[in-house]
């Protein structure tokens, strides 16, 4: 099952809610789950007009149960892999802003990572949107020997304006990976995500990641923030966009610039032009296309320029509406 999970609200007439199960998880751009089977875990929630908290404990991986059978593994059985965290939300300006601050620690033997970050986001003016984060690595790696210490780092910022009396939007974006410096052997400056899940921005094409093409050169195309995807972690990207939504239809073309923040030579990834349209029937399904050219750079020496792109459907429909039909 993808998600079978209790959910318990108003625990003792108060704003506490509990939840055990398994379920999809999303915090910010980068704590997901990817949309596909959930994790198993639990939450204690508390949430009011002006402030949210979520305490959780999630499983990611099952290592010494069901995950082993089959795999000949003979008796060393691999450890779970827990993701621990709080997250919490302030709510300002009659709610047009929040700010966010949370932290993670991730298990798995004496592997434990530590995640301290800051999040804010909203539209504190009519027409402008933003979405700022900052995120650092920390805790010990002594699965290894010698242990080493991890020291990555996450900078995201988006900037939306929509052109008053029209469905004109211009954007801008930036976000970065820190790379490993091979000077410090006693420390990981590699930046990952605390579930190695997809990096979402935003879901501006109603799918993780950056560019379409960039994306279709990542595995399986869910550009995951995990320490083997060379594609995503230890970069660098600059984003720029101009968009048109009107009634139903959205049309909106992108640049972005990748690039490594650590490389033996060259860490010029290239740039990439996308486009995407997205069409909504009724608000409940949703009609999409987008592509983009990458031009290579000279970190890919050599290679030659590549179009890539996808189709899509998605459709909703709410519990209530299917109650309203039930009545």
């Amino acid at each position: 099952m993808r998600e079978v999970y209790l959910n318990i609200d108003k625990l003792f007439d108060t704003p506490l809610s509990f939840s055990i199960g398994k379920q999809h998880i999303c915090y910010g751009d980068q704590v997901f789950d990817g949309g596909e089977d959930g994790f198993m875990g639990a939450k204690l929630s508390y949430g009011s007009d002006k402030f949210g908290l979520d305490l959780f404990s999630y499983r990611l991986e099952e290592g010494g149960g069901t995950d082993s059978i089959g795999t000949n593994i003979g008796t060393e059985v691999p450890d779970d892999w827990n993701l621990h965290g709080l997250w919490a939300t302030a709510k300002l300006m009659d709610s047009k802003v929040t700010v966010s601050p949370y932290g993670f620690l991730r298990v798995r033997g004496d592997d434990k990572p530590m995640w301290l970050g800051l999040r804010s986001d909203g539209s504190p003016m009519n027409g402008l949107n933003y979405a700022a984060e900052f995120t650092t690595m920390m805790g010990k790696n002594e699965d290894i020997d010698p242990a080493i210490d991890y020291k990555g780092m996450h900078y995201m910022g988006r900037l939306g304006y929509t052109l008053p009396s029209m469905p004109l939007t211009v954007g801008a974006g930036y976000v970065s990976f820190t790379g490993d410096d091979d000077a410090t052997t006693k420390e990981n400056e590699l930046y990952e995500s605390p579930t190695w899940g997809p990096y979402t921005f935003g879901f501006y094409k109603d799918w993780p990641g950056f560019g379409p093409a960039h994306l279709l050169r990542t595995a399986c195309g869910f550009s995951l923030l995990k320490p083997e995807s060379d594609m995503v972690t230890n970069l660098n990207v600059i984003n720029g966009n101009v968009g048109y939504n009107s009634g139903p239809l959205t049309i909106r073309a992108d640049f972005f610039n990748y690039a490594k923040n650590e490389a033996d030579d060259e860490k010029d990834m290239g740039n990439e032009i996308a486009l995407m349209l997205k069409y909504n029937y009724k608000d409940t399904i949703t009609f999409g296309a987008t592509g983009g050219y990458w031009t290579p750079g000279k970190y890919f020496s050599g290679e030659d320029a590549m179009l890539g792109g996808y189709l899509w459907t998605a459709i909703a429909v709410s519990y209530t509406h299917l109650r309203a039909h039930e009545t």
